[in-house]
């Protein structure tokens, strides 16, 4: 009777191992959490977070541009046809640099690009406020970090695994 009780017991067990790690594996959940380190380490670690004439003369040509204006003031969201990014960006990208996107929202302008296939830039230029400079990193299809600039103030995020994420967050039901 004992050896029953504990052979049921133990298959028991075993089934909601396997049941744990079928939604570990199908339901797996990443987050974005901010590492907390000091500007100069962040600085150190990739150094083209840090805001350039370059970027800051890129972001006066684009806000500048009659089609850019004439979106933002229209309200419209937009993205700018590869051509006309290009041409708004030259001198600023190398020739083999590839563009992800130009879009228009109705008070700032996201440019960004590739780099290189595991790095993407991304600049955003408002009307009002100073530019953000953001760098995200991966490897392969993985995001492995994003470096972040609002007008000086520098931060790094890394994205963290959420174990057992889907009892809080109940993702079996989307």
């Amino acid at each position: 009777m004992k050896r029953k009780f504990l052979y049921v017991i133990g298959i028991l067990l075993l089934a909601v191992i396997g049941v744990l790690a079928y939604f570990e594996t199908h339901f797996t959940c990443y987050e974005s959490k901010e590492v907390r380190i000091s500007d100069e380490r962040i600085l150190k670690e990739m150094p083209d977070i840090a805001l350039t004439d370059a970027d800051l003369a890129l972001g006066e040509t684009i806000l500048s541009n009659p089609e850019v204006m004439e979106a933002m003031e229209a309200g419209e969201i937009v993205s700018l046809p590869d051509t006309v990014a290009k041409r708004l960006a030259k001198g600023y990208l190398p020739e083999d640099i590839k563009l992800f996107d130009c879009s228009i929202g109705e008070d700032a302008v996201y440019f960004e690009y590739f780099e290189t296939p595991e790095k993407k830039v991304m600049l955003t230029y408002f009307q009002d406020n100073g530019p953000y400079k953001d760098i995200a990193l991966y490897r392969g299809d993985d995001l492995k970090a994003i470096y972040g600039n609002r007008d000086g103030d520098l931060k790094k995020y890394k994205d963290v695994r959420r174990w057992f994420a889907y009892f809080r967050d109940r993702m079996w039901e989307d």
